[in-house]
């Protein structure tokens, strides 16, 4: 995706949904896993050491999106 799925400009704004993204997903080690990034480059963005870059929030968010599915598709298979 090119374009930029927030509208929050707020360096503080986009590090707190990065960080509950984080969360969301499984912690750090799992965020750089779905976003294809190093983990160190992950703990540089929850640090605040470096800025959060449109193309990290929308593919995290895209990967939150993916691990929705995961989620919702294993609900739906659960053992009866």
């Amino acid at each position: 995706m090119s374009e930029t799925l927030f509208d929050f400009d707020d360096a503080n704004l986009r590090l707190e949904w990065f960080i509950q993204a984080c969360r969301l997903i499984g912690g750090q080690r799992a965020m750089a896993q779905a976003i294809k990034v190093n983990e160190r480059n992950v703990r540089y963005w929850v640090a605040g050491e470096k800025p959060l870059r449109d193309g990290v929030i929308n593919d995290a968010a895209e990967a939150l999106r993916l691990h929705a599915e995961a989620c919702l598709a294993a609900a739906d298979r659960k053992p009866r």
